[in-house]
């Protein structure tokens, strides 16, 4: 080592030599100096510039200034930042890494995960939330606009779009509908549940003192009385009350009087319904081919119920509708039908009045009720006498039923 200050030759060694040579003059400075392989620092190292190959730091680094990485930064541990710029991060992707973010997090693009996510707080979304699927329950009724109508709430159930409902809906209360109502299907309807005024043009029944048209066949199992206008051609045919009453409807049945009972006897008379000839087949309407007679009620020792007369025909016994003269204009009783029954609770022939009763025969009767309560009057009609050991024992409560 030559030291140029000086003007003569000088020799310097290191103190730490074990063998000394003559030395003139040893510079000790030369102890602080660093070596140039793998050098120790023990105080402030300066440098203003260097290009540095690898840079290993065991303990803490503090980078007072900017810090520019021109490739690749591996961090083995955790990145902490106090503070940040918003700058751009183009395709970057963290695998296997937790991201915590402590304060807001502003994405002014897409958020994609792939995965689960949870969101331990609330989450509020300005725009428009779409999902392909919501699990059940996960949507409070007090979410939606307007609330969710249940069987159980109480509220109206408001929707502006058309209402789809996949199976059966029972309505339990009323259903109104502000406009026309189109059903493809059969509509069932319980009976009785429509009011006449809802049907337009109103609906004519038994008691309707309007018209009643019908644009189909008209179908009718009980009786019609009144006209009936076909307007099927171009003709109308009216029929009027008495073709209703014997030819179309069901016939008119027996009219019964009062029925007068003895200790004795009980006095059924009727009447029959008037009957016509109604042309050139000479039969008299409303037909009456065969009569039926029974007796119904109680008795001391219980329930009674007989057959007086079933499927009785012969003009004895009714109003023949093929015979050759008027059977409304008897000139005597030996070709009239019987018109009355007699209840005998005698098994022996009795009187009544003068008249004899035979049971269980057609007798010439003159009935109380034809002549002014008298058993001996001049009026008579046939009438059959039956006899059975029940009506002996007939109770009033209830009354007993006769029907013809």
């Amino acid at each position: 080592y030559i030291d140029a200050s000086y003007s003569q030759l000088k020799t310097y060694t290191d103190s730490s030599l074990n063998s000394k040579s003559s030395i003139e003059y040893v510079d000790s400075s030369l102890n602080l100096k660093a070596t140039i392989h793998s050098p120790t620092f023990t105080g402030t190292a300066t440098i203003p510039t260097a290009d540095i190959t690898s840079l290993n730091s065991i303990g803490d680094s503090s980078l007072n200034g900017n810090v520019t990485i021109g490739k690749d930064l591996t961090i083995n541990g955790r990145l902490n930042v106090q503070n940040y710029t918003n700058q751009n991060i183009i395709n970057t992707t963290t695998t296997n890494y937790q991201l915590i973010v402590s304060e807001d997090l502003s994405l002014n693009g897409r958020f994609v995960v792939s995965g689960d996510s949870s969101m331990n707080g609330n989450l509020y979304v300005a725009g428009t939330l779409s999902a392909v699927n919501y699990a059940a329950n996960s949507i409070p009724s007090s979410a939606i606009i307007g609330g969710v109508a249940s069987s159980s709430s109480p509220g109206d159930f408001t929707t502006n779009g058309n209402l789809i409902v996949k199976y059966d809906s029972s309505m339990n209360g009323n259903v109104v509908i502000g406009n026309d109502l189109t059903i493809n299907g059969r509509l069932n309807v319980q009976a009785n549940t429509i009011p006449a005024n809802a049907i337009i043009g109103g609906v004519s029944s038994s008691s309707s003192a309007g018209d009643f048209t019908a644009n189909g066949n008209l179908t009718a199992s009980g009786t019609i009385s009144g006209n009936i206008i076909n307007t099927a051609s171009t003709a109308s045919t009216t029929n009027d009350t008495w073709l209703l009453t014997n030819i179309i409807n069901a016939p008119p049945g027996v009219t019964f009087g009062n029925v007068v009972s003895t200790s004795t006897y009980i006095y059924i008379p009727w009447t029959y319904p008037s009957q016509t000839n109604i042309g050139l087949v000479n039969t008299y309407v409303p037909v009456i081919s065969a009569i039926n007679a029974n007796v119904y009620g109680n008795t001391s020792g219980g329930s009674f119920s007989q057959t007086i007369l079933s499927n009785t025909t012969g003009s004895q016994y009714i109003n023949n509708y093929s015979i050759s003269s008027n059977p409304n204009t008897y000139t005597s009783l030996t070709n009239s039908p019987i018109t009355g029954i007699i209840l005998s609770k005698s098994s022996s022939a009795g009187t009544s009045g003068s008249t004899t009763l035979t049971p269980n025969t057609v007798c010439k009767v003159p009935f109380p009720q034809d002549n002014s309560n008298s058993y001996t009057g001049t009026n008579y009609r046939n009438a059959f006498v039956y006899y059975n050991s029940n009506i002996s024992t007939l109770i009033s409560s209830p009354n007993p039923t006769f029907t013809l």
